[in-house]
């Protein structure tokens, strides 16, 4: 059999997925999403690439104006092929929470983290405002690990216009994990129509 490989040096990491998301409402207090994936993964390393596919799904309700629960299912069904020739599903995570909004367009949120054999795995527990209605989100937040009980901080903005008759946000995310793979930063551009 092929032995362990060490590998020395610097070596870098990314991942990039492509989603195309749908979400219905009803009865104007229930609302199911759907979210399909193209996902890549990369790597310096050789025989650490990957393709595959994932999907979420979603139920949010409102049970009062300013109270919103939630539930998702991250990579529920999923296929990864790597350039080993491999394929692997990835595990499904799942995610329930509660959010209440308050005066002056701010928000908090709790939400309990983790997949199947070790739920929850975390505690999210943020919060965001808005700085100019409909254009600027700031947001700020701590998770905690329940394995080694870590507290990692949180944070980013969103940025919100409008194109060619299409709405556009533009979203950063900072994830703060130096007891884990290092500090984190997420991009996404979402168009909406």
């Amino acid at each position: 059999g092929e032995g362990l490989k060490i590998c020395r040096g610097r070596h870098s990491w990314n991942e990039h997925a492509l989603g195309y998301a749908l979400a219905k409402g009803f009865a104007s207090r229930i609302g199911l999403g759907l979210q399909a994936k193209y996902l890549t993964a990369g790597s310096s390393i050789e025989g650490a690439n990957a393709k595959g596919w994932s999907l979420d799904i979603g139920l949010q309700v409102r049970p009062l104006p300013y109270l919103s629960l939630g539930l998702v299912a991250w990579d529920l069904f999923s296929r990864l092929s790597w350039d080993t020739q491999e394929k692997e599903a990835l595990p499904p995570v799942f995610q329930a929470g509660a959010g209440a909004g308050l005066p002056g367009r701010l928000w908090l949120e709790m939400d309990l983290v983790g997949s199947p054999g070790f739920f929850p795995s975390d505690l999210r527990i943020g919060g965001q405002g808005e700085l100019f209605r409909g254009v600027l989100t700031l947001r700020g937040g701590l998770v905690r690990k329940y394995a080694d009980g870590r507290l990692i901080p949180t944070g980013g903005f969103g940025l919100q216009f409008s194109s060619m008759g299409l709405r556009y946000a533009l979203d950063y995310a900072f994830y703060g994990d130096p007891g884990g793979a290092g500090p984190v930063h997420r991009f996404s551009l979402t168009g909406r129509w």
